[in-house]
């Protein structure tokens, strides 16, 4: 088991994942938000890929990414509407979060699901690399889910 830790973040990998914590470079009038990477194959690199594309056209019918999103808050994301239910010891996978992800292909069953966790807000997404989830790769996939930790935001300024 290999942990991952930056920018307050940190998640547990399984034996023979890969992953990262990073954030990008932001440009005049642009905000960035950590990202998270996790995949039972290996990782494209982070150059124009934050949604593991290159990943997800590699990875085999046994393949999974997950991407973790931070997003800035926004007003409405405290509305129980918008969907970012509170979390803490980690999140998972529930089947109500199947859906269909723009780009990623018909045939892999994808999963979105909105948190938040000690006051930061996040998408997480999961993409198994064929129609169907292996239990025990679903299995896997919530029990690395579990281990996501978030440690509150430093105010800024502070």
């Amino acid at each position: 088991m290999e942990s991952i830790n930056a920018y307050g973040l940190s998640l547990e990998l399984p034996d023979g994942w890969f992953g990262r914590i990073y954030q990008r470079d932001s440009g005049a009038g642009e905000i960035t938000k950590p990202i998270i990477h996790a995949s039972n194959a290996p990782l494209s690199s982070i150059e124009d890929d934050d949604t593991l594309a290159g990943t997800m056209n590699s990875m085999g019918s046994r393949g999974v990414t997950i991407a973790i999103f931070e997003l800035e808050p926004l007003p409405g994301f405290s509305d129980p509407a918008m969907g970012f239910g509170d979390v803490s010891g980690g999140a998972s996978l529930r089947p109500e979060d199947s859906r269909n992800i723009q780009g990623v292909p018909s045939n892999f069953l994808s999963f979105v699901r909105r948190i938040r966790s000690s006051g930061r807000y996040f998408q997480v997404r999961v993409v198994f690399g064929a129609d169907r989830a292996p239990v025990d790769l679903y299995s896997e996939v919530n029990g690395l889910l579990a281990s996501f930790r978030v440690q509150q935001a430093a105010p800024v300024g502070g």
